[in-house]
């Protein structure tokens, strides 16, 4: 068959979408290239494809005409499946790349910028041009640089990061953002760079410092409001409302005789226990949804030491915007002293009662035997009257107790007659 006929018919055989742009030997003839190097698709016998490669010289003769073409043809089907493969993944990862809604970041093993997305760069507010050639910690707020240069060298060792940063944006305000980065090798397995996905967290981040704030104001309200109670000089509880006990002043604990720091553990408190006055009774705590306060309840109590006192206790729940119960607060005063004075009084008073009762009866005894001894001396009076003789009773002393009526008779009869003989 003659070169020009063998040619066509080989020419028949391409894929007719790789015979346009030169891609044949006819082309390189009509140019008169010596040499060709091509790639498409042949028709094979069960009239299917194969990609094939085709490289060769063109002989011309004297006057100019292809006389020979010399050439070899490989079989690239399958690194041609593998190219298309890897283009349709390139072209997947740069959709993925380019509409990604997190900020993507590439440097190379001198920490300079060679590739970044169009989300990042609105992130950040530069431009493409702004960015390449520079390290990403140009961009970092000044008190993360120092520590992203130390994290560079832990990345280098094949470690992969998770860290919050504060960037600083091109019209100065902060950008927050989760980095996430994978370290990159050679096929030396030397550092070759690293890859970074940035997650912009700002509105969390001003989230958490708006919390931090108000949580220091509550810490430095609850330091007031627990000075405060020390200085109330009864016992207040805070429990919430299951009743768990979050908060005590000194007082309780000086009640209780309590060994928990007023911060450290409440779990003491929260087990404490509560009798019906007078008994072994134990009062358990039940949440409850009081309409008003409930006012000087009396209760014994254990201490922590096992002794028993009384206390006077009232309590009110304190209630969420939606009226849902958060805390209860009890006050509570220790009134086993004067529970003990009462007792004391009581006791006194019943030995006072005892007493009267018995200065009556002695008082009573004594009237009577006044009354016998009037009647006995009015009785001896008239008998030793009625004596003719005279009758007269001394004392120890010789001092005259009594004389009767003859005596006195007789004394009056000698006063008179010595009056009438001095006349």
């Amino acid at each position: 068959m003659p070169e020009e006929e063998r040619l066509a018919y080989t020419h028949t055989l391409i894929h007719p979408d790789d015979t346009t742009g030169g891609n044949s030997i006819p082309y390189y003839i009509e140019i008169g290239a010596a040499r060709f190097d091509l790639e498409y698709r042949i028709k094979t016998v069960d009239s299917g494809y194969i990609w094939a490669k085709h490289r060769g010289k063109i002989v011309y003769n004297e006057k100019g005409q292809a006389v020979k073409v010399y050439g070899v043809t490989f079989d690239i089907t399958e690194r041609k499946h593998m190219e298309d493969a890897l283009r349709e993944s390139e072209a997947k990862y740069r959709t993925i790349f380019e509409t990604s809604q997190e900020g993507i970041w590439v440097i190379n093993g001198n920490d300079q910028t060679i590739l970044v997305n169009e989300r990042l760069q609105q992130m950040l507010g530069y431009s493409f041009d702004e960015l390449m050639g520079r390290s990403p910690q140009a961009f970092m707020a000044p008190e993360f640089q120092a520590a992203a240069n130390e994290r560079l060298a832990d990345h280098m060792e094949e470690n992969k990061q998770v860290i919050d940063y504060r960037f600083i944006k091109k019209d100065g305000s902060s950008l927050w953002c989760i980095l996430s980065s994978t370290p990159l090798f050679d096929k030396n397995g030397k550092f070759d760079g690293s890859i970074a996905m940035f997650s912009d967290i700002t509105d969390r981040k001003k989230t958490e410092i708006e919390k931090d704030h108000y949580m220091k104001i509550a810490e430095e309200r609850a330091d007031w409001l627990q000075a405060i109670m020390d200085l109330i000089p009864a016992g207040i509880w805070v429990s919430d409302h299951t009743g768990k006990v979050v908060m005590v002043n000194q007082e309780t604990v000086n009640m209780y005789r309590g060994s928990s720091p007023l911060f450290g553990s409440l779990e003491e408190y929260t087990s404490h226990k509560l009798f019906l006055p007078g008994t072994d009774e134990p009062v358990v705590f039940k949440p409850f949804q009081p309409k008003e306060a409930l006012i000087g309840v009396v209760l014994d109590f254990e201490r922590f030491d096992g002794t028993r006192g009384t206390q006077v206790a009232s309590t009110e729940a304190l209630r969420d915007k939606e009226v849902n119960i958060i805390n209860y607060v009890v006050v509570a005063m220790d009134i086993t002293p004067l529970r003990e004075a009462e007792k004391a009084l009581k006791k006194s008073e019943n030995n006072a009662l005892e007493l009267v009762d018995k200065l009556n009866q002695a008082k009573e005894e004594l009237t009577n035997a006044l009354h016998l001894a009037e009647q006995k001396s009015a009785e001896w009076n008239a008998i030793v009257d009625a004596v003719p003789d005279g009758l007269t009773v001394y004392g120890k002393s010789g001092e005259i107790l009594y004389m009767n009526d003859a005596v006195k008779n007789i004394i009056d009869n000698y006063d008179a007659s010595i009056s009438d003989g001095v006349e």
